[in-house]
């Protein structure tokens, strides 16, 4: 990656890109990436799109002392929220309406994935819930092993969020 580019990807201490095998993360804070983003979304919107999802709104959970991200006033979940914000008002004119995948954690642990969702709710339509077992820990919701039953983890995990 050129160097001038850096401040366009989630970086980490040691001053590499942070790429868990992705090939790196935009940055949710970098003016440039969400600009590009705001117009692709309009552009998509006045194309005929009938909504926008944000899929990976959130900061990589790794610790937040081993992230890198240029620029950043405030928290991660601020930004979040903020990024939202703005692409509320730039695709109001649209009619088109928005909403954003959030992490089960961010549920009870909103910093640990810089989601919060009280903050987000207030600017997007609907937020659509991303639940991984396999990520869960030991005994997590009551379940000895979340990434071996799955289909209960997703179960308890609705019901503690109060989906019948």
């Amino acid at each position: 990656m050129e160097h001038e580019r850096r401040h366009a990807v989630v970086g980490s201490a040691e001053g590499a890109p942070r790429t868990s095998g992705f090939g790196g993360f935009t940055s949710f804070v970098d003016a440039e990436v969400r600009d590009y983003n705001l117009a692709l979304a309009v552009e998509a919107a006045e194309a005929g799109v009938d909504d926008v999802l944000w899929g990976a709104v959130h900061r990589r959970d790794t610790p937040l002392d081993d992230l890198v991200l240029e620029g950043l006033e405030g928290t991660p979940e601020e930004a979040i929220a903020g990024f939202l914000g703005e692409a509320a008002a730039a695709l109001e004119p649209t009619g088109v309406g928005h909403g954003a995948s959030v992490y089960g954690v961010a549920a009870d642990r909103p910093t640990e994935i810089g989601q919060d969702v009280p903050a987000m709710t207030e600017h997007v339509d609907c937020l659509a819930p991303i639940v991984y077992p396999s990520s869960w820990s030991e005994g997590e919701h009551g379940i000895g092993d979340p990434g071996a039953e799955a289909v209960r983890a997703q179960i308890e995990g609705a019901a503690e969020a109060g989906v019948e």
